[in-house]
């Protein structure tokens, strides 16, 4: 079995000993760990390192490290999701599963069909829960570098950040291109950047597609299927991977 593996904001430096972080002392304590046990640290700049697991008299977490290393496990290109915002649960699934995809940057976005709609107060507590979701899908599938989530924000703010790289619109329309379309893919090469576009549970409003559209965004199909939010953009992220690679 490998060792367990943990977030540490600590920057790494081999042949140190330290006292781990609390969160990291918090989840070693629910696991019940031994000290002598080996267990793998990383910073979320590339950087792992293994080290071994000790306790000081009070009980907190004790790291002896050994040697560091850069280990990447990113994609070539940068891929950014854009999520329209869902219930909890379907949130929470779709983080975990776009950090396992490699997905560099989750842009969670307010439109009008949207089910759930966040005071400033409750987007900044669920922002929060949300990269707690990415530290403990990182730790799980052995990424050393941390998807970033932005702060909710509406179409037209998404559109300004993202329109200098190609843009791909998931949104049921007679005009849409296949995921393998040669242009789109020769774009997104040459750019080595994209954007995943998918809206809430009720989907994206006409107007709202038509902004995406008239920014340059390529309309995709994933086929003659209805595809639920949490799945549409998923599937993309996988197909897109999977043909880029």
């Amino acid at each position: 079995m490998s060792p367990p593996r943990f977030f540490c904001e600590t920057p790494l430096q081999a042949d140190t000993q330290f006292h781990l972080p609390a969160t990291v002392s918090h989840h070693i304590r629910v696991r019940r760990l031994k000290a002598g046990q080996q267990i793998v640290l990383f910073d979320g700049t590339g950087i792992e390192a293994t080290a071994t697991l000790d306790f000081d008299k009070s009980g907190q977490a004790i790291a002896t490290m050994g040697s560091t290393e850069s280990v990447d496990r990113e994609l070539p290109y940068r891929l950014t999701l854009v999520q329209g915002i869902a219930s909890q649960d379907r949130m929470d699934w779709v983080i975990e599963k776009a950090v396992e995809l490699g997905v560099s940057s989750m842009l969670p976005i307010t439109a009008k069909r949207s089910v759930v709609k966040l005071s400033d107060d409750r987007a900044a507590k669920r922002t929060a829960q949300w990269r707690k979701q990415v530290i403990a899908a990182s730790e799980q599938c052995g990424r050393n570098r941390l998807m970033q989530i932005q702060p909710p924000c509406s179409v037209d703010q998404a559109i300004v950040s993202l329109k200098t790289e190609p843009m791909l619109l998931c949104h049921l329309s007679s005009e849409t291109i296949r995921l393998d379309n040669t242009a789109m893919l020769n774009a997104i090469t040459a750019s080595k950047a994209a954007s995943i576009i998918v809206g809430p549970e009720g989907g994206w409003e006409n107007a709202e597609a038509k902004r995406w559209l008239d920014a340059g965004a390529y309309p995709v199909s994933l086929g003659e299927r209805v595809l639920r939010t949490e799945t549409a953009g998923l599937a993309a992220v996988a197909g897109l991977v999977w043909l880029l690679s």
